[in-house]
């Protein structure tokens, strides 16, 4: 399956794997963090999370939070759990 190009209609800055390897985050120019499922390459969840690039991704060891950190000087976490 062939996945978006420019899913973020720019560079992609930074990303991040779960530990276990099955889900990916990708942040973008556009200050938005998508979620994708590694196995299919399906788009499952997206955070509009800042308002310029987001620069850092980080997952915790279990996968259900998500540390961001964007040019916007702001650092967030996120419960990506339910996503």
């Amino acid at each position: 399956k062939q996945v978006n190009q420019f899913p973020h209609g720019g560079p992609i800055w930074s990303l991040a794997l779960t530990a276990d390897g099955s889900r990916l985050a990708t942040g973008g120019a556009d200050g938005r963090i998508k979620l994708w499922n590694v196995a299919d390459g399906a788009l499952f969840g997206e955070i509009a999370a800042h308002t310029q690039e987001v620069l850092a991704l980080a997952f915790t060891k279990q996968g259900n939070k998500l540390a961001s950190g964007s040019r916007d000087r702001h650092a967030m976490i996120w419960d990506v759990a339910t996503q």
